[in-house]
């Protein structure tokens, strides 16, 4: 199967999925989309890679991003803010 034929499989799946077309456009943006939930889920790399069917953990690693959750946790430690007396509105 070429890559336009994999382009728009995903662009169908995409639209009866009701999923932003633009953030899934081919096959590796779904796989990243896919490994990115599941390490910002705290999915353990070895889980991860059952799912994925990557054999080793640096190929798992590769595919994670510091979400905007750990961007404010880090610039909060970095700044001296103790994230234990932060109450949440």
């Amino acid at each position: 199967m070429g890559v336009n034929k994999h382009f728009s499989l995903m662009k169908t799946m995409a639209k009866k999925a009701n999923l932003d077309n633009n953030r899934l456009t081919n096959l590796v943006s779904a796989r990243k989309h896919m490994m990115q939930a599941l390490n910002d889920g705290e999915i353990p790399p070895s889980h991860i890679m059952q799912i994925s069917g990557y054999k080793y953990v640096q190929s798992v690693i590769n595919y994670g991003c510091v979400n905007l959750q750990q961007q404010k946790r880090i610039s909060d430690i970095l700044s001296g803010i103790d994230p234990q007396k932060i109450t949440k509105k």
